[in-house]
């Protein structure tokens, strides 16, 4: 109820009332009848025990209750009308309420207000998109702006430079070259002076050297013909003393042939000698393939010790390919080494398979390689992937790893196996090791996952430095056997000789008789040869000693002329250049220039302190000259705007985006008043809604 009293229909205390009206006819009328029941009554009870009251009653009732005039009016309309109600709409209804309370001024007011609230910030909003464009467009004029004076800046500034500054500059620096040219010519004349004294003096020294050098060259050539003269005349008493000592062997030969002839029968003597005959035959054959074995050894070796390799020839026509493309690579056994030889025969076992392996050294060059590979059908791996180690990395105690060092990276599968492969002392103690570990033996038995085999390779030598020792000890065994073949050989030589001699012995010592004179001869000849031979030697090596005297003179005078010469060149050269015509021709060529360019110079131009300033901003006319070209360029390249009338359009841009500011914030201050309208008609009709 009205004031918050809870029981407005006093002294009625229920929580719910019955409202009811009575329509009847009597005496001809109708009559309306009204009834404020407590609790909710059926009509049938309100028919007998109803307390009825009449309208004016019944209204002050409802009105004591909280029910005003004006709902009252409204729930007073005739059945027609309260019908009609359920057609208004919202807005129809509201303004119905309106007129019935009497308050349809408050809800025009505030609709007057709203409407001219809304109107006023609409053409607020569209000032602001006015005022924003407007500004964007005093930025955009203000970057060009900028941009032309900018384009100004630098265009004063190139003809500042180019109508002043570099020829003052260019006039600074012909200046300055001229006074350090007269400096330097003073001191090029008198380092001109000094170097020619000193040529002089080397120039009357040098003829003296150059007779001495002539001297001893002659002396030289003198010994040299001596040496000649003693060298023909003991070739000469050389071959005297053979021609008698080949006389006194055909004397001894007849000698023993008469000797065996006297002690053994033809048959016997031609039985040996066949016998001797197929023995040399044998050893001839048997000394074939060694001494081609030995060649082929020796051959190996000296190719190894100089670096090279014996590899095939499909490995040979790869890596010339690869060197031909500048592909950098190694073979896998110039990369290792074996650090315990006991394990050299095991290593060699278990890298055998891999001996050909290729190793890149920049993974980049793997498709050049594989490619080449291709084309050669290269059968054995290029490997691309190493791992980037030098050294042996951490191996499994006991491991073949462990015996092995890598001087370049090797691929990682590689060190693995290496270092799941356990050395053992043989199969037996290798069949102690955990099934399904990889072992190996001295011996190069070898142990893996497939099962176990003999993995040696017999006495080939691939890796690490036991090749060349055991290449060398193959050939010492096989150059022993040659030696004995050779013993034995030289000795059925001798053999057969005799006999050959033996079979003719039966004319010998009528021969040795016959020629008695002739051998006793040879003796003669033979002994004084020798004399002979052993005095040439005596004056050879005289000789030998003067004209290595001179020869040392000769190296000596050579020495002093080419050290004079090696002095005198330099000198020379210093004196041309001390001489420095070109210098001087230049400082001549400087010097008018610059007195064509002072005439038509201005004068304030000239005045040296103010050019070292330009000098000290710019360094040079060249440094200028490069600043001028940068200049040019940004001009040339650049975005610029060239047009002065920029600078009135942005003003007057700039006055209207003022205005446009000012006419901004009036609206704005009048939106807030209509703004402050509005909430107080708001207010209102709050209060009175």
């Amino acid at each position: 109820g009205p004031g918050g009293r809870t029981h407005p229909f006093f002294p009625i205390l229920n929580d719910q009332v019955t409202l009811v009206c009575r329509i009847e006819k009597k005496g001809g009328d109708w009559t309306r009848e009204y009834c404020v029941a407590e609790g909710d009554v059926s009509i049938e009870t309100l028919a007998t025990g109803a307390q009825w009251l009449g309208v004016r009653e019944y209204a002050r009732r409802l009105e004591h209750a909280g029910l005003s005039r004006a709902i009252a009016r409204v729930l007073s309309l005739e059945q027609g009308q309260t019908d009609k109600l359920c057609e208004y709409s919202p807005r129809e209804l509201l303004d119905l309420v309106f007129h019935v309370f009497g308050d349809k001024a408050v809800l025009d007011r505030y609709q007057e207000a709203r409407d001219h609230q809304r109107q006023t910030a609409l053409e607020l909003r569209e000032l602001e998109g006015q005022l924003q464009r407007l500004g964007a467009e005093v930025e955009k004029l203000n970057g060009q702006v900028n941009r032309y004076r900018q384009w100004r800046r630098l265009s004063d500034e190139r003809i500042t430079l180019v109508s002043e500054v570099l020829p003052r500059l260019a006039y600074h620096e012909a200046v300055e070259s001229i006074r350090m040219g007269r400096v330097q010519s003073i001191g090029k004349r008198r380092e001109y002076a000094t170097l020619k004294t000193e040529l002089a003096a080397l120039d009357q020294q040098l003829p003296a050297l150059r007779n001495t050098a002539e001297a001893a060259t002659l002396s030289l050539n003198q010994w040299d013909a001596e040496l000649a003269r003693l060298q023909q005349e003991k070739d000469t008493a050389n071959r005297q003393e053979t021609r008698a000592a080949t006389l006194l062997e055909r004397r001894t030969e007849l000698l023993d042939a008469a000797q065996l002839a006297g002690a053994q029968d033809a048959a016997t003597l031609s039985r040996e000698l066949e016998t001797r005959r197929n023995r040399d035959a044998h050893v001839r054959a048997e000394l074939k393939p060694l001494r081609e074995t030995l060649r082929e050894l020796d051959d190996r070796i000296a190719r190894l010790l100089r670096g090279e390799r014996a590899d095939p020839a499909d490995v040979r026509a790869l890596r010339e390919a690869l060197q031909a493309e500048h592909i950098d690579h190694a073979l896998l056994p110039e990369v290792v080494e074996v650090q315990d030889e006991h394990w050299q025969i095991a290593v060699e076992a278990l890298l055998h398979p891999y001996r050909h392996l290729v190793l890149l050294a920049n993974p980049e060059d793997q498709a050049r390689a594989f490619a080449i590979g291709e084309r050669l059908r290269y059968r054995h791996f290029i490997v691309p992937d190493v791992a980037k180690i030098t050294d042996s990395p951490a191996s499994t105690f006991g491991a073949l790893l462990e015996v092995i060092r890598f001087t370049a990276p090797v691929p990682p599968w590689l060190t693995q196996l290496l270092d799941r492969t356990q050395r053992v002392a043989d199969t037996s103690a290798g069949a102690q090791l955990p099934r399904g570990q990889d072992w190996i033996t001295r011996e190069g038995y070898l142990r893996e996952r497939r099962g176990g085999r003999h993995a040696s390779s017999g006495a080939e030598r691939h890796f690490g430095r036991a090749r060349i020792p055991a290449l060398q000890t193959e050939r010492t065994d096989i150059a022993a056997r040659i030696a004995t073949l050779d013993g034995q050989q030289q000795k059925v030589h001798t053999e057969i000789a005799s006999y050959n001699a033996a079979l003719s012995g039966a004319n010998a010592p009528a021969e040795l008789a016959a020629r008695a004179d002739e051998f006793a001869r040879a003796e003669i000849a033979q002994r004084n040869a020798n004399a002979t031979v052993l005095s040439l030697i005596a004056a050879q090596n005289a000789a030998y000693t003067a004209r290595q005297m001179a020869m040392d003179a000769r190296e000596a005078a050579r020495m002093a002329v080419a050290a004079e010469e090696a002095r005198r060149a330099p000198l020379l050269k210093a004196l041309t250049t001390a001489a420095n015509r070109p210098a001087r021709e230049e400082q001549a060529r400087r010097i008018l220039r610059l007195r064509q360019d002072r005439s038509a110079m201005p004068v304030a131009w000239k005045e040296r302190a103010t050019n070292i300033a330009l000098v000290a901003r710019w360094e040079s006319a060249t440094a200028a000259q490069r600043e001028i070209e940068k200049i040019e360029t940004s001009l040339r390249e650049d975005d610029w705007i060239t047009d002065e009338t920029i600078i009135a359009l942005r003003d007057l841009r700039s006055e209207d985006y003022q205005r446009q500011s000012v006419e901004h914030e009036r609206r704005h201050a009048e939106n807030r008043r209509a703004t402050d309208q509005t909430d107080a008609a708001r207010g209102a009709y709050i209060e009175v809604l």
